[in-house]
């Protein structure tokens, strides 16, 4: 069964939460301390997909976490699409690998 993208970033934010030893109200804070407005509110809207999350809170995100953000996208799940489409979630982690080119260049 395919899941939002959202899931995947809440299900994996509420386990480096989680590993950190930190609470929702720890994870506000963290996330202020980068300049975010967040609340142990919003750390709940998030982990109940109550609220979407942005991409600057993903970058964010990771650097509280001290994480690639490719970490946020971590597990074996098929992503819904607006389309309907099912992708395997790790096409979207490919997005964060450079190119060959990029290799090249360098």
């Amino acid at each position: 069964m395919a899941v939002r993208l959202e899931h995947v970033i809440a299900r994996n934010m509420a386990e480096l939460r989680e590993q950190q030893g930190w609470t929702q109200a720890d994870l506000a804070r963290q996330m202020c301390a980068q300049g975010a407005r967040w609340t142990p509110n919003r750390v709940t809207q998030l982990e109940t997909l109550r609220r979407p999350v942005s991409l600057m809170e993903i970058v964010l995100l990771a650097t509280v976490f001290g994480v690639p953000v490719v970490r946020l996208l971590f597990g074996d799940d098929l992503v819904e699409m607006p389309s309907g489409e099912e992708i395997p979630l790790d096409r979207f982690r490919e997005g964060f690998q450079p190119s060959r080119r990029e290799d090249a260049d360098a």
